[in-house]
């Protein structure tokens, strides 16, 4: 048994430590005065913590939940006591457990009153939590009981409850062994039937559903108030479905589609569970009930009450800039409609502009203004729009279907630049949202510059991976994302876990057809879509992050990322965007974001430097100790490390190549202490970060020992955690 579940038991605790080592909370309790009239001394107590003070009934009171938690595990002849410790004015408690030997299961059998609910559960014994010659444990026990109940509600049984289902263990000291029988009665146990030839006719039966009713918003009220069944007057029947709403605010197929309980058919929890969860993700429902009602004997009605959320919401948001002294305004303009086509399908569009008064910048190009035009819209349907999916797998895989467009325009005195983007995607998981896939059968990013000064283009050459940035060219591909958690699930108590993993590919279709029809290509050897060449590449990553609890007030988290992307035939060199790049505050945190890497290669100080500081391997290796402090605050401790590489060499990128040999000596470190408010919600954090090996400075790498502030320190802000 784990320290940490003995824990939980313990009635009195030490005064809190925050990283198991400053006990702050009495400290600031401390320093708080008897004055209580004073709003300081107030403030101090309650943000801090008073000692406690040593209990002998309260160490007794902790031993007794020691032995009725061993007892429970089936150490039936446990043995607890505790050694007090006194020096000075403290007290250490050591408590002492003698488990003995624990008791085993013998002999399992079963005593079921019902022969239909007997074959039912016997025919499915090799799915049991309990067997022979395991420990007995009550724990273990309950478990079972729970699972029969759900397998008999599965198959019909509405009214049997866990009460139905009683255990008698027989124990032999002697041996420690345990004959359990695990008994099946068709009344709940506690429950006085004075006729015992009524007893034995009492049975349990297989429930069905006759009709189905919707509920949606006005129409579940209005039939509230006439009673408990609406009235047929009021009543649209689709496919044997009773709808009642007043303002036909969905339409009946799509509730069909979220609805797994089917009337006139046997009564099972586990459609009844997949109904709730799929009504629970749909964004134009606020509230969803399922209620049943008995009509006749082993009959029952089901009653669905959905109530619609916010349908339209619009938003307005403005912003001053400041960008080197260059002064600006930018806003946007962001509308949703959640039920567009009555079947909780989300329609986005935003619309956004910016404007930046430019003061003057590299050989005197940057000036005038700089403008920005743009807008995104999507259409997200909660269905799986495929034509050729079995119409009854389209319904139980919680899919949704999502297409995009975006359009950009932006100009600058030395530059105009035009990007328009769009996106078909399928969304869907499995096993209640612990399972999540995403899938992209078509991606794509159209660049076209219509206008580029000379000046400009001249610089640009002096950083090729920028430069693809600023020439047309178009990426067309499919993609690929998987993510699991078990937030949420009852393992999540002990250590939380995530695991992210994400392929894309980009031009092979595009090149293919280029290939088979023979297109031309370009000066540098590429082929074109309408005289644009295509990018072609592949790029993959992976992360694993794991947080370890250690008690309610802290944690420890560790994460590791990787990522790699590989250009190839008709491209030399990755997208820009596509592209990695270190440093920052979810990264290695004793650099500024995109100031890291590649390999040893270190900043120069020009302006547009950023574009070389970027490749196509990543290596990001974290851990962090997250310790509560007070009311919201948590404090953070942590050490990162990784850099980014170029899988080719470029001029323009000494140091960058990735080389077995050599890659290890060229992992950054640092460390830090960062601050946190916790709203649960949402997380604001500020983190700090400092350098301890720069693999830019070769000659003399660790700086940890001869730190600068001006060169080794790092201050971020950010919403969220880092991983």
């Amino acid at each position: 048994m784990e320290s940490k579940e003995l824990k939980d038991y313990v009635k009195q605790k030490p005064n809190y430590k925050v990283f198991d080592t400053w006990n702050m909370r009495l400290g600031i309790y401390s320093l708080s005065g008897t004055d209580t009239t004073k709003w300081i001394n107030r403030t101090l107590k309650n943000v801090g913590s008073p000692p406690v003070i040593y209990e002998e009934t309260q160490a007794e009171q902790t031993a007794l939940e020691f032995q009725k938690l061993f007892f429970n595990k089936g150490y039936m002849d446990v043995q607890v006591d505790f050694v007090p410790t006194f020096k000075k004015k403290k007290v250490s408690l050591t408590y002492n457990i003698y488990p003995n030997e624990p008791y085993y299961i013998s002999k399992l059998e079963y005593e079921i009153q019902d022969e239909k609910i007997k074959e039912i559960v016997l025919a499915d014994t090799t799915h049991s939590i309990v067997k022979t010659g395991m420990i007995f444990d009550g724990n273990e026990l309950n478990l079972e009981r729970t699972r029969i109940t759900n397998k008999l509600r599965e198959q019909g049984y509405y009214s049997f409850t866990k009460e139905n289902i009683h255990c008698f263990a027989d124990s032999f000291h002697v041996s420690h062994q345990v004959k359990l029988k695990i008994s099946i009665r068709n009344i709940p146990f506690g429950v006085q039937i004075v006729d015992t030839i009524q007893s034995k006719n009492i049975q349990q039966n297989v429930y069905y559903v006759n009709n189905v009713y919707f509920l949606v918003d006005d129409g579940s009220r209005n039939a509230r108030r006439r009673g408990t069944e609406p009235s047929l007057r009021d009543t649209l029947l689709h496919e044997d479905y009773y709808i009642i709403q007043r303002n036909n605010t969905f339409r009946p197929s799509f509730l069909l589609q979220n609805c797994f309980i089917r009337p006139h058919s046997r009564y099972n929890e586990t459609d009844v569970s997949a109904t709730y969860n799929s009504l629970a993700s749909l964004q134009a429902l606020q509230y969803a009930n399922i209620r049943f009602q008995e009509t006749d004997s082993a009959v029952v009605d089901c009653y669905i009450s959905l109530t619609s959320s916010k349908t339209q919401t619009a938003s307005i948001s403005l912003e001053g800039t400041n960008s080197a002294g260059d002064l600006g305004v930018a806003g946007s303009i962001s509308y949703q409609h959640r039920n567009i086509f009555k079947a909780s399908d989300v329609f986005n569009i935003k619309l956004r502009g910016a404007y930046e008064a430019l003061s003057g910048s590299i050989s005197d190009l940057l000036k005038n203004s700089y403008k920005e035009i743009g807008t995104e819209t999507s259409v997200i349907f909660p269905k799986f729009q495929f034509p050729f999916l079995n119409k009854d797998l389209k319904k139980r895989l919680r899919a949704s279907t999502e297409y995009g467009l975006a359009f950009g325009w932006q100009e600058r005195p030395e530059y105009e630049r035009i990007v328009f983007s769009g996106s078909w995607k399928y969304n869907w998981s499995i096993n209640n949202g612990r399972f999540r896939h995403s899938i992209s059968p078509l991606f794509f990013d159209y660049v076209h510059i219509p206008r580029m000064t000379k000046t400009f283009e001249d610089d640009l050459n002096q950083y090729p991976a920028l430069l693809h940035s600023f020439e047309d060219h178009v990426i067309s591909g499919v993609s690929y994302s998987y993510y699991t958690s078990n937030l949420g699930f009852p393992s999540s108590k002990k250590s939380l876990y995530s695991i992210k993993a994400a392929v894309e590919t980009s031009g092979n279709l595009l090149y293919g057809i280029s290939t088979l029809s023979n297109a031309g290509k370009n000066d540098k050897g590429q082929y074109r879509l309408f005289d644009v060449p295509i990018s072609q590449y592949i790029k993959g990553d992976f992360d694993f992050a794991k947080t370890h609890i250690i008690d309610q007030d802290n944690s420890l988290t560790y994460h590791i990322g990787v990522g790699l992307a590989y250009p190839y035939k008709n491209a030399t060199i990755m997208p820009f965007e596509k592209r990695y790049y270190s440093g920052g505050a979810n990264s290695v945190r004793g650099w500024s974001v995109r100031t890291l890497g590649p390999g040893t290669y270190q900043y120069t100080g020009q302006a547009l430097d950023y574009a070389n500081q970027a490749g196509d391997i990543r290596l990001d290796m974290n851990i962090e100790w997250r310790s509560h402090i007070f009311w919201l605050f948590q404090l953070a401790g942590y050490i990162d490390a990784g850099n980014i590489w170029t899988i080719k060499s470029y001029e323009s990128q000494p140091g960058g190549v990735f080389k077995f040999n050599e890659f290890y000596k060229q992992i950054a470190a640092s460390y830090g202490l960062g601050l946190r408010l916790d709203f649960n919600y949402f997380l604001i954090r500020l983190d700090t970060g400092i350098k301890a090996y720069d693999p830019g400075l070769p000659n003399d790498p660790w700086v940890m020992f001869k730190p600068k502030f001006s060169r080794d320190f790092a201050l971020h802000f950010a919403i969220g955690y880092p991983f």
